[in-house]
């Protein structure tokens, strides 16, 4: 039989060497923790793993502990809500796609599982589209899989649209997508001339951390709230649609018929103004329906198509015919609704 008050045998530390030159009074290196708690096979607390290490004196056992936070900080290490400790390679990991709520808190899309709720304090360090590697905690109040943010994979936002605010010399964005509950610091010198209140494009400098909000800087100014348009210029930043011609578009054919300064792709052989001819386009003020003669299908490049002439739109226009469709709209409702209380207060005048 063995004795159990028998002296355990020392732990070997491979690295005692060197940090007993660094350090006057060291402690257990990095790579010892690792492999002392990979022998325990089970998550310690810091106390269990001084009393593996036999350490008893009260500056070597506070060293101790700020080794096993900084170690965990730096990713090598998984604490729990019970101050275990656990090597990152031994705790199952579970990676996806962080999406938003309005209220703050958010959630990890897995493919094939069930979404992993993220708390308000981890949302605080992710913008929702970021890849995240998550760690499960267990489940929450409504019994689903509650999970801590390990380590941020790829930042996928880098600009963000959003209304400028000022509020006491503080420069501050308020993203457009409601998904984004963080709030931008705009240092005075990355305002760029915004003004309070306008839309504006910033673009991130410092992505968001525990304990602090994002930074950034405005790149562009898109204008006063409720502007004419400004809707669907929010809204082409805001889902990243190309709106910005390359430099090989912008330059001007060299046969161009058109001596106006037009620039147009250079693979083009003639500008669009030159393909655009007066039989073919029309000014609303004497455009007409096309006749029959203009309606006869032609191929070209083996599809047949109507040679319609163009009508420019402008936006006051549709939203003229949306207001007359409205208008259309609400009063054969009421028609509706007037015949059904006709038909229900006098039944012998409209029976069939």
């Amino acid at each position: 039989m063995t004795d159990s008050n028998a002296p355990k045998a020392p732990f070997h530390d491979p690295n005692a060497e060197a940090e007993a030159q660094k350090y006057e009074n060291p402690v257990a290196s990095r790579d010892a923790l690792l492999a002392l708690l990979e022998q325990l096979g089970h998550p310690a607390t810091h106390a269990e793993v001084c009393e593996a290490l036999g350490e008893t004196d009260e500056d070597r056992v506070e060293a101790l502990r700020r080794r096993l936070i900084a170690m965990s900080r730096d990713g090598q290490l998984i604490s729990n809500r019970r101050s275990q400790f656990a090597p990152l390679r031994k705790v199952d990991l579970v990676t996806g796609v962080v999406m938003g709520h309005r209220d703050g808190y958010g959630f990890v899309l897995r493919d094939g599982a069930d979404d992993v709720y993220l708390s308000n304090r981890q949302m605080s360090k992710v913008f929702h589209g970021d890849r995240v590697a998550v760690q499960i905690l267990g489940l929450d109040r409504r019994g689903r899989p509650e999970g801590k943010i390990v380590e941020v994979l790829e930042r996928n936002t880098q600009q963000i649209v959003g209304r400028y605010f000022d509020q006491s010399g503080v420069g501050v964005v308020q993203p457009d997508n409601k998904r984004v509950a963080q709030e931008i610091l705009i240092p005075p010198v990355g305002r760029k001339g915004a003004e309070h209140g306008q839309f504006v494009v910033v673009q991130i400098v410092e992505q968001p951390k525990p304990g602090g909000l994002p930074m950034g800087e405005v790149v562009e100014v898109l204008g006063d709230h409720l502007a004419p348009g400004m809707e669907i210029d929010v809204a082409i930043r805001s889902h990243n649609i190309p709106h910005e011609w390359p430099e090989a578009v912008l330059v001007k054919p060299k046969n161009c018929q058109n001596k106006s300064k037009i620039k147009t792709n250079t693979t083009a052989s003639t500008c669009v103004s030159c393909l655009l001819s007066p039989s073919t386009v029309k000014t609303p003020k004497t455009s007409t329906m096309p006749s029959a003669a203009n309606l006869t299908a032609k191929p070209v490049a083996g599809v047949y198509t109507l040679p319609l002439p163009m009508y420019p739109i402008t936006y006051r226009q549709v939203r003229h015919w949306m207001l007359k469709l409205t208008v259309v709209a609400t009063r054969c409702i009421s028609l509706s609704l007037w015949y059904r209380c006709c038909r229900k207060n006098c039944p012998t005048v409209y029976a069939r």
